[in-house]
């Protein structure tokens, strides 16, 4: 499948290249653990402060921002046999903005999430990021990997240890949700800051994407993993 991908990509009729990565021997039930969020689980009408959404006032927008570069995303980090991307797609947003405002970049709290986010969210079974966010916010806040480090890789969540996510590193007060289908919204939110979104990640060419762009119809819309948005821009070879 690989194979014949790359050959059509270099006939040029694809635009993206796959390889063998470190998910080719997983089964597609085995990969498909790895997907976590599920839009079901959203609470109805959590989100109450529309001011928040304060990246609507910006107008300059550059070409291209990889947030990477400036030092606001922490290294990559493996949820193993848990659906839990939704608490990964979660923190890797607070880390993002906690940093943008003056403070030291730290990794937060995943599993914090995964144990003790139970209202709704279900844990290894799933989630989705606005659950997480709420609950940051009636908790006070988050703790850091380092503290609360993550075990449920393995597939199986244990119990939720208060004393650990009373020791509060980094908060959020409010969040907003973007525009549905609106890519231009998402555009202006990247230039505020790194995003959390939803995927389609249940196809072949995500499981062995290698780089290049992968075109809408190569993606799907069947909302299944949450990933952070971490910037745009233009591939220059397939301009």
């Amino acid at each position: 499948l690989i194979e014949e991908h790359n050959i059509r990509y270099n006939e040029g009729l694809e635009d993206f290249n796959m390889k063998i990565n470190n998910f080719a021997d997983l089964t597609s039930n085995e990969f498909n653990n790895m997907k976590g969020y599920n839009p079901l689980l959203k609470k109805k009408n959590i989100l109450k402060d529309i001011n928040s959404c304060t990246h609507r006032n910006i107008t300059n927008i550059p070409s291209s921002i990889d947030w990477r570069d400036k030092g606001v995303v922490t290294e990559i980090k493996n949820q193993g046999q848990c659906g839990s991307c939704w608490s990964f797609s979660a923190t890797g947003a607070v880390e993002g903005v906690w940093k943008l405002n003056n403070n030291k970049l730290i990794s937060l709290s995943e599993e914090e999430l995964v144990e003790c986010d139970r209202g709704v969210d279900k844990g290894c079974k799933g989630g989705v990021m606005e659950n997480a966010y709420e609950w940051i916010i009636k908790n006070g806040g988050i703790t850091t990997e380092k503290n609360y480090p993550y075990t449920s890789g393995n597939g199986h969540s244990e119990q939720c240890y208060k004393n650990k996510i009373h020791d509060i590193k980094a908060h959020i007060s409010n969040y907003c949700e973007l525009i549905h289908n609106d890519e231009k919204d998402l555009e202006k939110a990247l230039v505020q800051q790194p995003v959390a979104v939803a995927i389609e990640a249940d196809q072949n060419s995500f499981q062995f994407y290698s780089d290049g762009i992968l075109p809408a119809y190569k993606c799907g819309s069947k909302l299944d993993h949450g990933v952070l948005a971490v910037g745009y821009g233009i591939d220059t070879e397939k301009k």
